[in-house]
């Protein structure tokens, strides 16, 4: 697991964190949800969808944050 050094907001908005040197954008959908993550060159790192109560639909990569489904934090089952 990684530690994560910072997460940067636009005012209540997160938007983007760092990683050791690793930056990533953390672009949300309507409901705040972190949907896509992107390099600090726009490349796209990670894709989440989810269904309406916040089980994963769609993923694709790996993706950095824990706050996901709304911009709560997701917690993996052991």
């Amino acid at each position: 697991m990684n530690i994560i050094d910072w997460y940067y907001y636009e005012g209540n908005t997160r938007v983007a964190m760092r990683t050791g040197s690793t930056l990533s954008y953390l672009l949300g959908d309507h409901l705040g949800s972190t949907a896509i993550t992107t390099d600090s060159n726009g490349v796209l790192g990670s894709e989440l969808r989810y269904y309406p109560w916040g089980t994963s639909r769609y993923a694709r990569g790996s993706t950095p944050t824990t706050f996901q489904f709304t911009s709560e934090t997701i917690v993996k089952a052991l």
